[in-house]
């Protein structure tokens, strides 16, 4: 570091000292507050891999988790950095952490924005050997940036603000240092996410007006399932997208505050206390908001939705036989339910070789906060066939495909379409897909009460499945 006049240092100090001690405080508060944030967010990512590693697949969640560890580790640096004052190895090591991992919590929501570009505004499709290339590059240009500074030992304890930073901070060469590794990738990566940010809600718009006028237009006769299906979906796709939106907004919220009083205060060569409150929270609330847009991410709801219908099926699901047990006939693989469901006016009654509900906290618990009230005095607990609950029976009425098969002499049932369809398309069951929500059993056009009408395969059939797989490889991508 090269030597200079004391006395050519500036004050760039704040006049009073209680406001040191408040923004002090405040760090301390703030920074706390989004380590408890980050742990909350690799809890529940963690638990939920645990529990099925299906329900955060997703390429935003993957990157909420490594930001996550980026804003604990960053908060936990720049509470060192509020208590360390003296020259040292100290001095130099925390200034480096905090840009290395700012940077890096910047690149990692950068590439979430980046990702929302390729998929959404350029409709290309997901390639999972891309990914890697988000963490590569995020982690290599941070530590860069962290790096060149630290070698070139332009980090340590700056006179003039009194606490370690680019030094000495108010040469022309400190400033270079500190706008090309520090400044410089924080503009440029706000202002990328703010432009991919301001052309998705562009695009989600003019989306929504074209469905509507779609549907406006086109009369439901002429609507293919096909059509009515990619509709859904792209409403899907949108309500994902927009709550995927809130990651690029966080840096643009946490950063801006502080690169503007830097840039304040090298202008006029004095702090502004005003800027600084706006600023120092901010800047140590990352994992804070990234909780809330955790929280509030679709991917979460539906996990938190499959593991609900999961538990009940586990703790409460045996506790009442199956749909179809009673009403099969002497042939294992006909069904011939007859249109007369149990009796309306007895929900709670039982059938005779129904077992008693489970005991012990897990089957209470379900029961009290999981299941209905509705489920809880129908009985319907199984959501195996994953039935309405508005029904008022716990027996589904019989589909389309499940009449009654006729008799030959000896009572047999001859096979029929419904038999060779059962045999060949079981009914559709709980699935622990987390994007299964979008196209749920009970809105499928293709069932009946939470049954499934089967049905010979077609040419739209197999449209149908492989646009359903598209789909989910595209929900996967976001």
């Amino acid at each position: 570091m090269s030597d200079y006049n004391p006395e050519d240092v500036p004050n760039l100090q704040f006049e009073y000292e209680w406001q040191d001690d408040l923004l002090n405080v405040i760090n301390v508060v703030c920074n706390s507050i989004s380590v408890v944030s980050g742990m909350i967010v690799l809890t529940i990512i963690f638990a939920l891999r645990m529990y099925d590693k299906k329900l955060v697949d997703r390429v935003s969640l993957r990157l909420s988790a490594a930001i996550s560890v980026t804003d604990v580790i960053s908060s936990a640096a720049l509470l060192i950095y509020t208590y360390v004052t003296a020259e040292g190895g100290a001095c130099q090591l925390s200034p480096f952490l905090i840009i290395f991992l700012t940077n890096l919590f910047l690149f990692l929501t950068t590439a979430i924005a980046f990702n929302l570009q390729h998929l959404f505004l350029h409709q290309k499709y997901y390639n999972p050997n891309f990914e890697k290339w988000y963490y590569i590059l995020s982690i290599g240009f941070a530590a860069l940036t962290g790096i060149i500074p630290l070698a070139a030992h332009r980090l340590g304890h700056d006179d003039a603000q009194g606490y370690c930073w680019f030094s000495p901070s108010w040469t022309t060469e400190s400033n270079i240092y500190e706008y090309v590794t520090y400044i410089g990738p924080q503009l440029i990566c706000g202002t990328y996410c703010l432009v991919v940010v301001v052309a998705v809600a562009v695009k989600l718009k003019m989306d929504s007006m074209r469905l509507e006028r779609q549907i406006a237009h086109s009369g439901t006769g002429e609507r293919t399932e096909v059509d009515l299906r990619r509709r859904k979906t792209q409403k899907a796709i949108n309500r994902v997208v927009r709550r995927i939106l809130l990651y690029p907004v966080i840096p643009i919220i946490t950063q801006t505050g502080f690169i503007v009083s830097e840039i304040d205060m090298y202008i006029h060569m004095r702090p502004s206390y005003a800027i600084n409150l706006w600023g120092v929270p901010l800047k140590a609330l990352p994992g804070f908001f990234n909780l809330l847009a955790f929280m509030i991410d679709p991917a979460i709801y539906n996990a938190l939705a499959a593991i609900k219908k999961h538990l009940i099926i586990k703790y409460c699901g045996e506790a009442y036989p199956e749909p179809h047990q009673e009403t099969t006939t002497r042939s294992t693989f006909m069904i011939t339910s007859t249109t007369h469901g149990p009796d309306r006016h007895a929900p709670n009654a039982r059938p005779q070789n129904s077992q008693p509900p489970q005991r012990g906290f897990m089957p209470w618990f379900v029961r009290r906060f999981l299941m209905t009230s509705t489920q809880r005095q129908n009985g319907t607990s199984s959501t195996f066939f994953m039935m309405k609950e508005s029904s008022t029976s716990s027996v589904p009425a019989t589909p389309k495909m499940y009449n009654s098969p006729n008799l030959d002499s000896e009572g047999a049932p001859h096979p029929t379409l419904s038999t060779n369809a059962m045999m060949k398309y079981p009914p559709k069951a709980h699935t622990h897909d987390p994007y299964t929500t979008f196209h749920d059993v009970e809105d499928d056009a293709e069932s009946l009460d939470g049954w499934v009408e089967m049905k010979p395969p077609a040419k739209q059939d197999q449209q149908r499945r492989q646009q359903r797989s598209e789909e989910r490889e595209y929900m996967g991508g976001l």
